[in-house]
């Protein structure tokens, strides 16, 4: 009988499901893909235009939400004494799809100060969020939502991360959930304001809660 070569195949059927195997949910930020890699530069370089543009460069820390079909916002926060000021810029309609001039593309901006020691809060998490940031294996998903998160983490500078459709429950996802609530909070109304607050003091603590362990 002649000989014959035999392959096992259960380590290779192992290897495949393996490989088919979805990726485990994000539980930290992610490094931000930079102009020679991303395979939309021009859309970020709109983006800096149209929202970032608008801000000086003394922020403590902001965040961009980037939603599938609805327009893209800009939160930023700034320190000058004590005081907080808060400043969310919102396009008039989707960055992504729109097809006209930039210089007419309407931006919203509303100003507001923060509660001293919410804002304190907000910092260190932007802070401690920025310096776990790591490469993980990732799940494509398309459309849904983008976050971008920025800020100052002291001896390393100016730090940014994103996250994109982080799963509930997760830190990238209540960080997401926390800038969200800032914006809100920001073009809230007076009487609204209470609500959101005790809503963002909720999530704090639980994020809070989640980067000690």
């Amino acid at each position: 009988m002649k000989n014959c070569l035999v392959i096992p195949l259960f380590p290779l059927l192992s290897f495949y499901a393996a490989a088919q195997e979805p990726a485990p949910p994000a539980q930290e930020l992610e490094p931000v893909r930079n102009a020679f890699t991303h395979h939309t530069p021009e859309y970020s370089l709109r983006i800096r235009k149209l929202l970032f543009d608008s801000m000086d460069d003394q922020n403590e820390f902001q965040f961009l939400s980037m939603p599938a079909f609805q327009p893209e916002t800009l939160l930023s926060v700034r320190k000058s004494g004590a005081t907080y000021t808060a400043q969310v810029v919102r396009a008039e309609t989707s960055i992504w799809y729109y097809k006209g001039d930039d210089e007419k593309l309407k931006v919203n901006i509303v100003t507001k100060t923060l509660p001293p020691k919410l804002a304190l809060r907000a910092e260190a998490l932007w802070e401690g969020m920025l310096l776990r940031t790591r490469f993980q294996r990732r799940q494509l998903v398309l459309d849904g939502i983008s976050y971008v998160f920025l800020g100052f983490a002291g001896d390393y500078g100016f730090l940014t991360a994103q996250s994109a459709n982080p799963e509930a429950g997760t830190k990238p996802a209540i960080l997401g959930h926390i800038g969200q609530l800032l914006i809100q909070y920001v073009e809230a109304k007076p009487e609204q304001e209470q609500k959101i607050l005790n809503s963002l003091q909720e999530h704090m603590s639980d994020l809070e809660q989640k980067l000690k362990n």
